[in-house]
Order: C-alpha cells, then structure tokens, then sequence
C-alpha cells in the first residue's frame, strides 16, 4: 500500500482527499483488510510529505551556482507587493476583467521571451561550435520577442520524451533541414 501511495505522490499532484479516497478504493478493490482511518489518512499524509521533501531536494540540487545567485535576485519581495517576482508566475490569473486579460498576454510573452531566449542562445552556441562567427553586435540587436512559432490557441498536451523530462532541450534543425521544409 505504502508503494503504491508513494506511486501515485510522486506522478501526481492530487489532494490528500482524493488520495484517502483512491486509497480506500484500491484496498477495497484488492480485498485487503481496511485499516481505521487514520491510520490511512496518518499514512496518506506522511508519505504526501517524503515525496514533497524528496522533489524539493531533487530540484533544489539541479541549478547551478550561476542560476542559484539570478535566483536569490527574485526572492525578495518589493515593499510595494505582497509577492516576490519568482512567486508571481505560480498563480493564474482570475480575472476576466481587460486587466485580467492584460495579466494574462504578460505570463504569455514572458513564457514565450523565457522559451525563446534558452534556444536561441543554445543556437548561437551551435553556430560558434561549427565555425560560424557570430558578432555580439548582432546578438546586441536579436529579441526573443518573437512569437509566430508558437501557437495560440487550441489544446496542448505535454507528453515528453524521457530525454526532454530530463531537462535536455530538442535538437536544433540544420540548414539542410530548415531550407527543405
């Protein structure tokens, strides 16, 4: 029971509720003599709580030094908010007001100039790698503002492959490739 638990905790984010329920429900469905219940809501909780510590380990062991000093930037909280900007992007926006939706295109562009930014910048070191000079001067002038490959609108889903779930990014096309399509 305590495997299957720690399972369901570390694939999933779900409430301690619907884990004594779906808890309750796999005994029972495998005729396994239900215990009281605390014992499963005590069991629930303290395995909800490894596998939370253990994830936070796991990710806090992941940025470099270089990454953990632009982090330790975004923790303060400006005296004028309630929230530190590292914390801003964790909440969704509620509003369906025009500044509701303008919150919204901020997230959307910051995602968009964040996910832009890590490729070109992986692009420009495969281009120096292969031989190609690239000038600062250039690189000074490029925006990762740009948007027209991303798609707006439509269902997504984000099924990745064991390489991409380990942080690696998808490789880059070649000119041959780019060129052809």
């Amino acid at each position: 029971m305590a495997r299957w638990l720690w399972d369901r905790c570390w694939s999933g984010n779900e409430r301690p509720i619907a884990l004594f329920d779906l808890a309750t429900f796999h005994l029972v469905e495998n005729k396994v003599l239900l215990s009281g219940a605390t014992v499963l809501e005590r069991m629930v909780t303290s395995i909800r709580e490894h596998t939370n510590r253990k994830a936070w380990r796991t990710l806090a062991a992941k940025p470099t030094a270089e990454q953990r000093s632009a982090l330790t930037v975004l923790l303060p909280v400006e005296d004028s908010r309630r929230t530190s900007k590292l914390d801003r992007p964790r909440r969704s926006p509620r509003d369906i007001t025009g500044p509701g939706a303008g919150k919204a295109i901020d997230r959307f562009l910051n995602a968009c100039v964040l996910w832009n930014s890590v490729y070109l910048q992986e692009a420009v070191n495969q281009l120096r790698v292969e031989g190609h000079h690239v000038s600062d001067a250039d690189l000074a002038r490029l925006s990762p503002l740009g948007h027209d490959h991303i798609r707006m609108v439509g269902r997504y889903h984000f099924r990745l492959s064991p390489e991409l779930a380990d942080g690696k990014l998808r490789p880059l096309r070649t000119t041959r490739e780019t060129v052809v399509s």
